[in-house]
């Protein structure tokens, strides 16, 4: 949203700062490559271009609150919602943005802001070699992302999602590998019971999956949120680990997991936007949404003759 609001008026786009849990001593440019000094009228390159509407027109003061925002604030609640499809539709995009719709627009912007640092590319080149990724273009990939972890302590009514066994999400591999003919699987897991979950398997698929990163310990205990907070896990390692995982998703050609998770959405866009086609997937709860900072998902978890409870996207 805040890319949304800089290519309508015309605003350059600068490193973020001040990151608080994820924290990085290098700042931005130890995840993620450079945004650039921009390109035509100053807006972020890469981008489709915004309309004619420049800085000097915008009265809605979001330019502020989106430089330094604050979730629980009524001010970006009120930019937020400035933002929303399912509140405004495409009225609100930028020009470029239009006639691209929503699914497209989100993918093209975040494939431009989530480009890896060299460094963190180097290290995935290395971890694709030792996890035996395919080399061979024709073998294709089937991505699973299988939270088990603090998303197990939710309340389902908090976020409109459940916890799923593993063999939940092994049903929809056979079906995909029916459909597909598609055996090799990368597995990104918070899951320390993983090695037991995958041998039932592996006579039917070739796993993939980064050995030596942390999992399990105190995230089955507490929310990731609060242990970053308190400091008991390492903010950087753990942003690093994530990015990894959302790469390694995003690089593969079929995905299965919950939409109702921003990794699992950001995952398949980046899987769309690197071939600009819609790879097969199967969502195990929500169908894939954006609207962030904005109650406007459907919780598919309330009882029955409830009213329509809506969730954070």
């Amino acid at each position: 949203k805040p890319v949304l609001h800089a290519v309508k008026y015309g605003y350059c786009l600068a490193q973020p700062q001040g990151f608080r849990k994820y924290f990085c001593e290098e700042g931005w440019e130890m995840l993620f490559a450079a945004l650039g000094k921009g390109g035509k009228g100053g807006l972020p390159s890469g981008l489709p271009g915004g309309s004619v509407v420049n800085a000097s027109d915008d009265r809605t003061g979001c330019s502020k609150v989106f430089s330094a925002p604050t979730f629980e604030s009524s001010e970006f609640q009120r930019c937020s919602k400035l933002y929303s499809y399912p509140l405004h539709g495409s009225t609100a995009f930028p020009s470029g943005f239009k006639s691209m719709g929503l699914f497209v627009s989100v993918s093209i912007i975040l494939k431009r802001l989530l480009r890896p640092s060299a460094s963190l590319q180097a290290k995935l080149s290395s971890i694709k070699k030792e996890i035996e990724w395919p080399e061979d273009e024709n073998t294709k990939v089937m991505a699973i992302h299988f939270r088990a972890g603090d998303s197990c302590l939710e309340p389902v009514e908090a976020l409109g999602r459940i916890c799923d066994p593993f063999s939940r999400y092994m049903l929809e591999a056979k079906r995909m590998k029916e459909l597909y003919d598609v055996s090799d699987i990368y597995l990104a897991t918070d899951s320390d019971a993983i090695y037991d979950e995958i041998s039932e398997y592996e006579s039917e698929f070739n796993f993939h999956f980064v050995r030596n990163m942390a999992r399990g310990d105190i995230r089955n205990r507490m929310s990731i949120d609060d242990a970053l907070e308190q400091g008991k896990i390492d903010g950087c390692k753990e942003a690093q680990n994530v990015l990894i995982d959302l790469y390694l998703l995003g690089d593969a050609d079929f995905f299965i997991g919950k939409f109702s998770s921003n990794m699992d959405r950001i995952a398949y866009n980046l899987q769309f936007a690197r071939k600009l086609v819609f790879p097969p997937f199967v969502s195990l709860d929500n169908a894939w949404c954006f609207d962030f900072g904005v109650e406007s998902r459907s919780n598919l978890y309330v009882e029955k003759g409830m009213p329509g409870e809506k969730v954070y996207c």
